[in-house]
């Protein structure tokens, strides 16, 4: 075993000090193994700096990516100062024969975003070959770090190519790769319209489009309102009305309820369904641009198959305590049908839930009916789930006359009851 770590520490040295001497050093153990490895040494030291024979399991890059991995394996056993110090000299001569592998490593270090831009030069020759090697998620989660590398880089390079590919990838990366082109083009007017006029003109798909509402988001908060959406109208088709779509949902984060009507009902009506659409897949931060799009579908026959994603959407967005005084006003104007109850129960969840004295001098002041049956029913579930407050759900319980609304009290009571005799 001493032999053996000496043999390995000397390897180390030697290919530190170059890989010339490292194969020498170790071409006799290879050439014994395999008759073939020395001759394929030399064949392999021909040709473009970045060796790409990689992708042919029957190339000498394998056989030296071998040798890499090895020495790999014995840095990891240095102290995390020489680890530092060793690592950018080994996958420098590693990413020329074996790029693959050598990324493979990289990425398993917990500096991997600094060994990353060791491969800034296997980037620069050819973008296309980086992206290559992380194409099948090679690299599991880690994979998601090589993607971020290469598109932070591209929307520097060449954000038109980087769009064009956009496709290819899931919704996530897609979101990601459009922030990036409008990050990087946040100081550049012209560069942002460059990049206006080059997702108009990418083919029509529900990938493209999706990545031109989200680009259009991005370029909303940085450009003059009116200047973004004088230049979108120039672009008709689906690309155009996602992108007019994506901008005014980002316009709508800043302003209220009746703003956002205003603008909707001031928009044609191939753009209002455009915004409505975008606005309605993500809520802002201000949610009275998304209330302001429901009211838009709430009395529409496309409103069954959208209440119940859409008071989801409505949860998940978690307006702020700030926001309830919005919801509140909105819910009071809420068509009172059986497919709005869920809905109007998330609208006043947070106020309920929050604020429970409040809700009950609230939900006191309401006339009989309707509203009032559904805001105790809230009440009685966030006290429940919310709160553990089971006094607080009884005050609300002995109120509810509806049988609907007390059938559905008395299953939050169930559920609740259920949940205490797992603890």
């Amino acid at each position: 075993m001493k032999a053996f770590l000496t043999k390995a520490a000397g390897y180390l040295l030697a290919l530190v000090v170059g890989m010339g001497a490292a194969w020498s050093f170790t071409g006799f153990a290879n050439t014994a193994n395999n008759p073939e490895s020395a001759n394929s040494t030399l064949s392999s030291k021909s040709g473009k700096a970045f060796d790409r024979s990689h992708d042919d399991p029957s190339r000498p890059s394998r056989a030296i990516g071998n040798v890499h991995r090895q020495a790999w394996d014995l840095l990891m056993l240095q102290s995390p100062g020489e680890r530092k110090k060793l690592i950018p000299i080994l996958l420098k001569e590693w990413i020329k024969r074996d790029p693959a592998g050598a990324l493979e490593a990289a990425l398993q270090e917990d500096q991997s975003t600094l060994w990353l831009e060791l491969f800034s030069p296997l980037f620069e020759e050819d973008p296309q070959h980086f992206k290559d090697l992380f194409a099948d998620e090679r690299y599991g989660l880690k994979t998601e770090q090589a993607r971020g590398w290469w598109i932070a880089r591209m929307a520097i390079r060449d954000p038109a190519a980087l769009l064009a590919q956009g496709g290819e990838f899931g919704p996530i990366t897609r979101d990601q790769i459009a922030k990036s082109c409008a990050e990087m083009a946040k100081h550049d007017q012209e560069r942002m319209r460059s990049l206006i006029g080059t997702v108009a003109t990418l083919p029509d798909t529900p990938e493209n489009r999706q990545m031109a509402s989200t680009l259009a988001r991005a370029l909303a908060s940085q450009m003059d309102a009116q200047e973004l959406l004088d230049r979108l109208i120039e672009f008709p088709g689906e690309a155009g009305a996602a992108m007019i779509g994506g901008a005014m949902a980002t316009m709508m984060e800043r302003t209220n309820v009746e703003g956002a009507r205003a603008t909707f009902a001031g928009l044609p009506d191939d753009m209002r369904k455009a915004a409505v659409e975008a606005t309605l897949a993500k809520p802002g931060k201000n949610v009275s641009g998304y209330l302001a799009a429901m009211d838009e579908v709430i009395n529409t026959p496309e409103w069954s198959s959208l209440q119940k994603p859409l008071a989801v959407r409505l949860h998940e967005a978690r307006p702020g305590p700030d926001q309830n005084a919005t919801l509140l006003a909105w819910a009071a104007h809420m068509p009172e049908r059986e497919d709005t109850m869920d809905l109007y129960r998330v609208a006043v969840r947070g106020f309920v839930t929050g604020y429970p004295q409040d809700a009950r001098e609230w939900i006191g002041k309401m006339e009989p009916g309707w509203k009032q049956q559904n805001s105790l029913a809230a009440f009685v579930q966030s006290a429940l789930a919310g709160r553990r407050d089971e006094t607080g759900a009884q005050w609300a319980f002995q109120q509810i006359t509806d049988p609907v609304f007390r059938a559905e009290a008395e299953g939050f009571f169930r559920s609740y009851e259920a949940r205490k005799e797992k603890r």
